[in-house]
């Protein structure tokens, strides 16, 4: 059975996004599975101290270890997570090898925070604790006390804003599937957030701010997306055209070579949660006219809250 969680918190907000993003499996693991996985983990966990903080400040009073391989009873347990995380997300998925271990303190604290980019998409995990006691969910307003022992919590975020790996290229050949497929990145890469009903020229302002060929009137940004087929391979889908310098074409004749598509959000192309974006800046042509009516920098509808350059 899958339910999703509850409080009693005043805040009606909080409810909407718990009730909306936030699937609890009551009893998804058994106690003598818990037992057998605190077992495991706990003479490696007992070598490390807690560390006061974490390097991104999200986490206090906390030790972690990350393990690949398991015992056979356990391999089926994190085998049973495995494939329940696949089962919840709409699109294939290519799932990390580690597996995160974290043990917090009796005052130990993981605080509201955007977690790291190689855990975007889709965040499966499961509660164990050594003694009956039930977990506290903090509010601004109030402590609600939920008891989420042995429970596995799975964060959706279907609405929620997403956190979007955008790649850029100033070479003449596109990118190859090559690196992708190996698990290699591109080495230019900006990290943003931001909901996918963002438009490209909120992309292309992010692309302007960490490359300079891209800020040259008349720049031409060729967006695609990257995805996993069904297939299990990686794919290219184009998303449109954004022109440094240059106004929306939704009112031009489609594959004008002036057409621009600023405007263009990334939802009316199919766009998945978890999906790469791949912006190939090409340098202005000479003969072509430009418009300078427009700032090359607009204003951006949507709050960037992490950048890599």
């Amino acid at each position: 059975m899958i339910t999703t969680l509850s409080t009693s918190s005043t805040s009606e907000e909080l409810n909407v996004i718990l009730q909306r993003d936030v699937i609890v499996k009551p009893n998804f693991i058994s106690e003598n599975e818990e037992a057998t996985l605190l077992k495991e983990i706990d003479p490696h966990l007992s070598r490390i101290k807690y560390m006061s903080s974490h390097w991104d400040d999200a986490i206090q009073n906390y030790r972690e270890i990350e393990r690949k391989n398991w015992n056979a009873n356990n391999k089926m347990t994190i085998d049973k997570l495995r494939q329940h995380t696949l089962e919840c997300y709409p699109t294939p998925l290519v799932l990390l090898p580690l597996t995160h271990c974290l043990d917090l303190s009796g005052d130990g604290e993981i605080r509201p925070h955007v977690d790291s980019v190689r855990a975007t998409g889709l965040l499966s995990t499961i509660s164990v604790v050594k003694k009956k006691e039930p977990v506290e969910l903090e509010t601004a307003e109030e402590s609600r006390r939920v008891v989420l022992r042995r429970t596995e919590t799975n964060g959706h975020g279907k609405n929620c804003p997403i956190l979007v790996r955008i790649f850029y290229s100033t070479e003449i050949k596109s990118i190859p599937m090559s690196l992708y497929t190996s698990g290699r990145m591109p080495k230019n890469e900006i990290q943003i957030n931001t909901w996918p009903s963002a438009k490209l020229k909120d992309l292309a302002r992010e692309v302007r701010y960490a490359c300079r060929e891209a800020n040259k009137r008349g720049a031409r940004l060729i967006f695609s997306s990257v995805y996993v087929a069904p297939s299990k391979n990686f794919k290219r889908k184009p998303l449109g055209v954004v022109i440094t310098g240059h106004s929306s074409s939704l009112n031009k004749e489609q594959g004008s070579p002036e057409a621009d598509d600023s405007e263009v959000r990334l939802n009316a192309n199919n766009f998945k949660v978890g999906d790469f974006i791949e912006v190939h800046v090409m340098r202005s042509s000479p003969s072509r006219r430009l418009r300078t009516d427009q700032a090359i920098v607009p204003e951006s509808d949507f709050r960037t809250v992490n950048r890599r350059f």
